[in-house]
């Protein structure tokens, strides 16, 4: 419990130092970096149940102990975010060049 408290703390630091970086609104990114998480943990735990059930092994399924669903959601939650973060890191460094090439051309 506490591990995943700090895990979400980082992430959401993570978040608003780079909202803050290309001024964005620090709160706001940190709490949609904390929720990709929880949605990519979602979508892992969805995307396992699929593949069990198109193997026709549901009983595999219920066979994984917690520390294996755990594992699991923690993988997928973790790309999500890191995903979440570079595509973010992308689209803003992407838009913060276009507009220092605009700034240039205006001093011309």
């Amino acid at each position: 419990m506490i591990l995943g408290l700090l895990l979400l703390y980082f992430i959401g630091k993570r978040f608003a130092t780079l909202a803050e970086d290309h001024q964005k609104n620090k709160w706001l990114f940190a709490i949609l970096g904390a929720l990709s998480y929880y949605v990519g943990s979602f979508i892992g735990g969805i995307f396992i149940a699929l593949i069990f059930m198109a193997s026709g092994s549901l009983d595999d399924l219920n066979g994984l102990g917690e520390i294996q669903y755990t594992i699991i959601s923690l993988v997928f939650g973790i790309g999500t975010t890191v995903g979440f973060y570079q595509l973010l890191k992308y689209l803003w460094g992407k838009n913060q060049t276009r507009s220092t090439d605009v700034t240039l051309l205006d001093e011309v």
